[in-house]
């Protein structure tokens, strides 16, 4: 049988590492953030185990240069309200429901997470239930020292109460900056958070095309 790629498995050298064969694991995000920003023991575990797949070496995702920076996503510091950024991730808000806090979600949408993985989506929601309240078709309007003031669905205002507020705010794409670069070339092809905003899967999957079809 002929290998489409017959030097998949041989080692390769970049610069002065070697590795065992040319397989590199795609990196992944992990919500185990410690306070001091570093990763977890659970996120440490995760890694260790995609290691033993096979693969010459294993991607991790974000870090942290400095602790001091706060622009960073996993900046973390729960002495500091709404500093809890990396619980803008909703297993997060799981984490922080199973330790005995008191967790309200507000999701401006109809429902909560329409486009996550379809096999993650239900064991997460089944968690959600158990540990956060959540209040779909919900508007955030204003910030107050009794929590959050949304408009619901019919327009109402509702006050969702909380002492500490965290705000994961969504993106939009430039789409006038995206028109003005149209015509600079032979060929332009817009793809990703620039035509809209969506998952990295979808980018990936744009870009693949758009070079197909240079």
């Amino acid at each position: 049988m002929e290998r489409r790629f017959p030097h998949l498995c041989s080692p390769i050298t970049l610069g002065r590492t070697t590795f065992r064969n040319r397989m590199f694991s795609a990196p992944m995000g992990g919500t185990d953030i410690a306070n001091d920003g570093c990763i977890g023991p659970k996120s440490t575990a995760f890694y260790e185990l995609r290691a033993k797949g096979g693969a010459a070496a294993v991607t991790v995702s974000e870090l942290m240069v400095h602790s001091s920076d706060g622009s960073h996503a996993y900046r973390l510091d729960e002495s500091i309200l709404n500093s809890l950024a990396c619980a803008t991730y909703t297993a997060d808000a799981i984490r922080l429901g199973q330790e005995g806090k008191t967790v309200r979600l507000v999701e401006m949408r109809d429902v909560l997470a329409p486009d996550a993985n379809v096999r993650h989506r239900p064991l997460l929601l089944a968690e959600i239930a158990k540990y956060v309240d959540v209040r779909t078709s919900h508007r955030a309007l204003r910030v107050t020292k009794e929590g959050v003031v949304c408009a619901d669905k019919e327009g109402n205002e509702v006050l969702v109460p909380g002492r500490s507020v965290i705000c994961p705010l969504g993106q939009r794409s430039r789409s006038r900056v995206v028109d003005e670069l149209r015509d600079t070339a032979p060929f332009v092809r817009i793809i990703g958070d620039a035509a809209r905003v969506s998952t990295i899967t979808n980018a990936v999957y744009w870009g693949y095309h758009a070079a197909l079809d240079i």
